[in-house]
């Protein structure tokens, strides 16, 4: 099953997607990533959300469509 994991916040090194047909999409903000498994502050230390705001969503939908379309071939 493919599966697309959205790291804002996260960090791709502790909490990533273990299957092999796995995307990881990661924040370039300097601030991401700023939680960790266990230690979550569950809000946004600089009040923004930039690394989730500012993700490219033509990349996101892009990638999406490029695995639907896979699929049916």
């Amino acid at each position: 099953i493919p599966v697309i994991s959205i790291m804002g916040p996260a960090s791709a090194n502790d909490q990533r997607p273990l299957g092999l047909n796995s995307i990881i999409i990661e924040s370039n903000e300097i601030c991401s990533p700023c939680t960790f498994t266990y230690k979550t502050v569950n809000r946004c230390h600089l009040g923004t959300n930039d690394c989730i705001r500012k993700l490219d969503l033509y990349k996101v939908t892009n990638l999406i469509q490029s695995i639907l379309s896979s699929k049916k071939e």
